[in-house]
């Protein structure tokens, strides 16, 4: 009995020696374009992303991020509307990124999870300077692939480039592509 507890204690506790070797620190900065669509309707902006990843294994990670859309005026959204919209948004998130290695250089990643949105909207009518505006927030779920590279004059800096595509608020959804910058320790 006391021989079966010790085994356990002594297998957990090298469990997580063996997690705590294994893991990792990931940061990362992206920026890209994003298409922000309502209702049919998209634009076209910037956006940017902060990313911190803890590697449990070389295959998957905590994913935590925020992103921030800059403010977009959507008056091309159709010419002949006598309206112009302002949008922007912010999101963090949490998830779970999978990590498969191509080589020594190549690795391919996916990532998904919840994200809490910021989307605020502020309308106004051209013609008679009338203002109207929206704000709401929502957890929404994300997801997100790419391509990572190492250029091979440093294994602790990696590029990127990713795929993103998110639900929002006040029914926007965004979808972005990006590039990016990752440095691990």
């Amino acid at each position: 009995m006391m021989t079966n507890r010790l085994l356990i204690i002594s297998l957990i506790l090298f469990t997580f020696g063996v997690q705590a070797k294994a893991s990792r620190h990931e940061y990362s900065f992206d920026a890209g374009i994003t298409q922000i669509t309502k209702q049919g309707e998209s634009k076209t902006t910037f956006t940017n992303r902060g990313r911190y990843n803890y590697y449990f294994s070389p295959f998957w990670a905590l994913d935590i991020n925020y992103t921030r859309m800059q403010t977009t005026e959507l008056a091309s959204f159709n010419p002949n509307s006598d309206t112009s919209t302002k949008t922007e948004y912010d999101a963090f998130g949490a998830g779970i990124k999978l990590n498969q290695p191509l080589g020594k250089r190549f690795n391919v990643f996916a990532a998904t999870g919840l994200s809490y949105s910021n989307v605020s909207e502020e309308s106004e009518n051209k013609i008679t300077k009338e203002k109207t505006s929206d704000k709401e927030s929502s957890f929404d779920p994300y997801f997100n692939a790419g391509l990572m590279f190492n250029p091979g004059l440093n294994k602790n800096i990696n590029f990127s480039i990713d795929y993103t595509y998110q639900n929002l608020g006040l029914d926007y959804t965004a979808s972005y592509i990006s590039v990016g910058a990752h440095l691990t320790f």
